[in-house]
């Protein structure tokens, strides 16, 4: 007798009562639709609306319809792609019971199995990485790093054209310099190599583009803790090595002194985890940021960046304010530096901030942000290079709209 045969005969003699069946069923009844009848309740009994009424939106209406000139148009009668996953991303983030119950299956998790979710995940001795950083190293997309190299090169082009210099800094992850603390393969030495970086600093090295490669002064340096924990960003460490590399490029060393404020907290891989309040899991890191003492009165860098740039200098980033890259570079170079950076701006967001900003002055007829500038710092992550989204940005536009505000 073959197993299906045994299944069969064995499913076939197999008899359930009825009242079992009955509950069964009312069971199964109650949690298909008793989740969704109390979600629904709470939300209107909050006086709001049910969100799930919000799916109606991704639904064909008169407006989608009116954009619809052909039998090739006929998927817009419904919601985008990106519409539908915003609106599972909304729906899941308002949902009551998951809310109550995530924070502690994820403790269960985080403590007894060692694992994190699909945005944190737990290393050695108390480590938790940001996955973004360890696909980056994973999946490789030197065509990506083409067309990164690609979009810097314009901006370098564009800047040489108003006398300015552009220096690329790409900051290295946390997973890059220690890798040993998520993966075994690589406690016994190495690291992995980052195939995407090389091609983006070779391609720029060949047209006259400056790199700050922090890749070899990190490694060299990995014994002084060079990034947070809990969190995505450099330590107090990491931030100090980067703004040395970088006035070193940019008109050599003349520091001011420096103050210190001392701050604690978890950080922001850390509140992706979700974990309750009570957790006993990570403590508080604490972090002395350092503040340059003395004023500027002259800028001649301009900083673009993200939330590296952002970090102990944004206070929305809770770690504290004032001392950030900008600071601390205006505070080895002994001259002012501004700054344009966007938290989560990923790899286009301060460039088009820049744009922007240059856009409006020249049909003003104003100086810009580039005025008397010598540097201009290109602060991103070095995961953009793999998995960033480089848009293309037209400075031959730019170029056109402040020669003719110049007639």
């Amino acid at each position: 007798m073959t197993r299906e045969e045994y299944a069969r005969r064995y499913l076939e003699n197999t008899k359930i009562a009825p009242r079992a069946a009955a509950a069964a069923i009312l069971v199964f009844l109650a949690v298909i639709f008793g989740m969704p009848f109390y979600q629904v309740s709470r939300e209107l009994a909050s006086g709001g609306k049910a969100k799930e009424g919000e799916i109606i939106r991704l639904l064909p209406s008169r407006a989608r319809a009116a954009r619809v000139r052909s039998v090739c148009d006929a998927g817009k009668l419904f919601g985008s792609p990106e519409e539908i996953k915003e609106y599972q991303r909304s729906a899941e983030d308002a949902q009551y019971i998951s809310k109550a119950a995530r924070p502690w299956v994820q403790l269960f998790l985080t403590g007894a199995l060692r694992t994190g979710n699909e945005k944190a995940l737990t290393g050695s001795g108390g480590e938790l990485f940001y996955s973004e950083e360890i696909y980056s190293l994973v999946r490789e997309d030197t065509e990506n790093a083409k067309a990164a190299a690609k979009e810097i090169l314009a901006l370098d082009r564009y800047l040489k054209s108003r006398g300015v210099t552009l220096v690329a800094l790409p900051v290295p992850g946390k997973a890059s310099v220690y890798p040993e603390r998520f993966s075994r393969c690589f406690r016994s030495g190495g690291v992995p190599a980052d195939r995407a970086l090389s091609v983006l600093s070779e391609t720029l090295g060949r047209e006259g583009c400056i790199v700050c490669d922090l890749s070899g002064p990190f490694m060299s340096n990995k014994n002084k803790e060079l990034f947070l924990r809990g969190d995505t960003h450099w330590s107090e460490a990491g931030l100090s090595l980067a703004a040395d590399e970088l006035a070193r490029l940019t008109g050599g060393r003349k520091p001011v002194p420096l103050s210190e404020v001392s701050v604690k907290n978890r950080g922001d891989i850390f509140d992706m985890l979700d974990l309750p309040e009570s957790q006993k899991i990570y403590k508080k890191q604490t972090v002395t940021v350092k503040r340059p003492c003395a004023p500027f009165a002259k800028s001649e860098v301009l900083l673009l960046g993200d939330s590296y740039s952002n970090v102990y200098s944004d206070p929305s980033l809770k770690w504290g304010s004032g001392g950030g890259l900008a600071e601390r570079l205006a505070g080895a170079l002994g001259t002012g530096v501004d700054k344009i950076a966007i938290n989560a701006g990923g790899a286009s967001s301060s460039r088009k901030a820049l744009m922007r900003e240059l856009a409006a002055a020249a049909k003003k007829g104003e100086k810009d942000i580039l005025s008397g500038k010598r540097y201009v710092v290109y602060e991103f992550a070095e995961r953009e290079i793999s998995r960033g989204v480089w848009e293309r940005l037209d400075w031959e536009r730019i170029k056109t709209i402040e020669n003719g505000a110049t007639k």
